[in-house]
């Protein structure tokens, strides 16, 4: 799992399911250890995942038109809080698939100006939640401008519950 930036455990912790940084992949790995196989790669050219959730043998991932920057990792580019001249592109979506079948379907989709990040799926039911707009990383929330219920910009990071998203 080098270079791995979001993982959960899978089926009941024996699978480790994982991405990397600049990845448009899930990867999946024996948690004793092994080779990494791909699990799915993102249907949309030009996004990658932005986090991903696991219960049983379902995993909610998301993904966005990230693009992050060198010298900060963490943060999408055209989010940064320092530059408001960066151009907003791309569609985040919410996407679940199945480590046993390979089934992979749209769940949640949303248009620029925000960022789905960091989904989490309850323990105890099929609900999600996930951080819209703010700085690609885990959760996290905060209103740096304008009003924090708002995701109209790109400043403000709020957590949504989506509920029956997850298995």
């Amino acid at each position: 799992t080098t270079g791995a930036t979001d993982f959960s455990f899978a089926d009941a912790g024996a699978t480790l399911v994982f991405s990397t940084a600049f990845s448009s992949q899930l990867f999946r790995v024996p948690a004793s250890g092994g080779t990494p196989t791909p699990v799915v790669a993102t249907p949309l050219p030009g996004t990658q995942i932005a986090g991903v959730s696991c219960k049983g043998d379902t995993c909610v991932y998301a993904v966005d038109s990230v693009s992050v920057m060198a010298d900060q990792p963490t943060f999408a580019q055209f989010y940064s809080l320092s530059d408001d001249s960066l151009t907003l592109f791309g569609t985040m979506e919410l996407r679940r698939v199945s480590l046993s079948t390979g089934a992979d379907a749209l769940v949640a989709a949303a248009p620029a100006p925000a960022v789905y990040a960091s989904p989490e799926i309850s323990p105890t039911t099929g609900d999600v939640v996930v951080q819209v707009g703010g700085n690609w990383g885990r959760l996290q929330t905060f209103a740096t401008y304008g009003h924090a219920s708002q995701i109209i910009d790109v400043h403000n990071s709020v957590l949504h519950l989506l509920k029956g998203l997850g298995p």
